[in-house]
């Protein structure tokens, strides 16, 4: 996953400098290319070992050439239908020479995911009630696992701390969009494809994961969606076009924040002694 990451923010940041500049030699222009295509590489390996791991990261795809999405939307498609493509072969081969799950064969029709996608067909506004039962049943949880959690789901920070940590976060969207208001074409096509991934997700847990026509979304955690920081990365760190209006406001902002970083490992610290205490120890 980390390498997954890290190889999409890198091949995004080498294609924003992807096109020739005046006077650069042919040389220089091919081997920045030549990295680019290494970094799509990297992302491409690591998202198959992924997905072999866990199905439903297949529709991470949408992410894997997030890159393209700015200069060539029909060269996006294309990469994510290659992948689809590949990935799916191997399940079928699997399949072929009968492989089974870790867990063993499932118990006859209670997961179907064939019948479960004729049945959102079927009634589309059921499957609205089933999300809108996850987010309200167990959105704050995803929104804590996704943040930040410690050991195997059970050890949370303060309330406080999830709640500050979001808020932060959309004022920074929010922010960032507001000051490249002549980008927000590129943060809204990178917020569509985070949202159609996120959701994809969700779909891709309920038709595999979830028991027929069930209420609400089985087998989903937070954690899942840790690879789709690479894009909101990329929103963050547009770069700025403009220096800060109150230069001791930020200046004293940014002592507090560099005193709260500390203090935010610490607790992390704090917090991950007891959880293994309290887990091995009572």
């Amino acid at each position: 996953s980390m390498v997954f990451a890290a190889s999409i923010f890198n091949s995004f940041i080498d294609s924003r400098q992807g096109t020739k500049s005046p006077g650069e030699v042919d040389g220089t222009f091919r081997r920045r290319r030549l990295h680019l295509s290494t970094q799509y590489g990297f992302a491409y390996i690591s998202l198959f070992f992924m997905v072999i791991e866990k199905p439903p990261y297949i529709l991470l795809a949408l992410l894997l050439p997030i890159a393209e999405l700015y200069s060539n939307l029909r060269t996006y498609f294309l990469k994510i239908l290659g992948f689809g493509a590949s990935s799916t072969l191997v399940y079928a081969l699997w399949e072929k020479f009968g492989a089974q799950g870790k867990g063993g064969p499932s118990i006859p029709g209670l997961i179907s995911p064939m019948r479960q996608l004729l049945f959102i067909f079927d009634y589309p506004w059921n499957y609205l009630h089933v999300l809108f039962r996850t987010f309200r049943f167990g959105g704050w949880v995803y929104g804590m696992q996704f943040l930040a959690g410690i050991g195997w789901l059970d050890g949370f920070f303060p309330r406080g701390f999830y709640i500050s940590f979001a808020a932060v976060f959309f004022i920074a969207v929010w922010t960032t969009a507001y000051r490249h208001r002549e980008k927000i074409g590129r943060i809204i096509w990178t917020l569509a494809a985070l949202f159609a991934t996120f959701f994809a997700i969700l779909l891709s847990f309920y038709l595999i994961y979830s028991p027929y026509t069930w209420p609400a979304v089985d087998g989903f955690q937070g954690r899942y969606l840790l690879p789709l920081i690479p894009p909101l990365l990329v929103i963050l760190g547009l770069e700025g076009s403009r220096a800060p209006r109150l230069h001791v406001v930020t200046d004293t902002i940014m002592s507090y924040a560099d005193v709260a970083l500390v203090s935010l490992q610490l607790l992390v610290a704090a917090e991950f002694a007891m959880t293994l205490l309290n887990r091995y120890w009572r």
